[in-house]
């Protein structure tokens, strides 16, 4: 019986899909084993040598199709297992069976084609979240009073040094030359006392040192001033100065280090 080749390959295409489109509809599964049947059909002994041949080289390709589909699906089933093994099985109420998540629904997870992404997660696919908005840190209640503490002491060193005998004579005191030696001395020391607590950040260890040192000199300052008044070598002009404004430095460094 003389059998055409377009009959075997007709015949052929009608048990096993041969193009491409189908082949990608169908299972591996099933396409192996339909290759496989394809391929024991195809090596029947046959008397027609032009069979014989186009049957071999139809074989060579089932075979050739047949192991790309064995590698391809064993390459699937092992990544699939190395992410099952690196990230753990989720137990959310949601997650439909089989499916392999990563807890945090991360990154996408599939299952028979089917894709699951949480967008509010963090993963590669979104960006990274920006950055909250935080409220500029403001001045609280006690750096206020250290603030004006710090900056009356400056202003008191700098206008010591710079004109020794014009602060002396807000004071009362006679401008002389040895007044304004000893103005000098008195002005670096308001000076460094002020650049301390001013420089010094809030609450610090700094700080709380400068202000009690600036506390403690202002209430020598203020018992100064009034012996001074008592033996009568400081004017009321002196005194009210001296005296008043180291009080009132004073309860200001106070209510600063509370």
């Amino acid at each position: 019986m003389q059998v055409s080749i377009r009959s075997v390959t007709e015949a052929v295409n009608d048990t096993i899909p041969l193009d491409a489109f189908a082949l990608a509809r169908v299972p591996a599964e099933a396409c192996m084993s339909v290759i496989g049947s394809a391929h024991q059909q195809l090596t029947m002994p046959t008397d027609t040598s032009p069979i014989r041949e186009w049957r071999e080289q139809t074989s060579l390709i089932l075979l050739n199709s047949r192991d790309i589909l064995r590698d391809d699906a064993d390459r699937t089933s092992s990544r699939a297992n190395l992410a099952a093994r690196r990230s753990p099985a989720s137990s959310s109420l949601f997650s439909p069976p089989g499916l392999e998540a990563d807890g945090r629904w991360g990154k996408c997870a599939a299952l028979r084609g089917i894709y699951r992404c949480d967008p509010s997660a963090t993963s590669d696919l979104y960006p990274p979240s920006p950055p909250a908005f935080t409220i500029p840190h403001t001045m609280s209640h006690s750096s206020i009073p250290a603030l004006a503490l710090g900056l009356s002491h400056t202003l008191v060193g700098v206008g010591s040094l710079l004109a020794p005998l014009a602060t002396a004579s807000l004071f009362a005191l006679p401008a002389h030359r040895p007044t304004a030696f000893i103005t000098r001395l008195f002005g670096s020391r308001d000076l460094l006392l002020g650049l301390a607590v001013v420089t010094s950040e809030e609450r610090s260890e700094k700080r709380r040192w400068a202000l009690g040192v600036a506390n403690v000199v202002n209430a020598i300052d203020v018992i100064s001033a009034l012996v001074g008044y008592a033996q009568g070598d400081v004017t009321d002009q002196g005194a009210l100065l001296g005296a008043g404004g180291a009080a009132l430095l004073l309860l200001l460094g106070v209510y600063a280090q509370r």
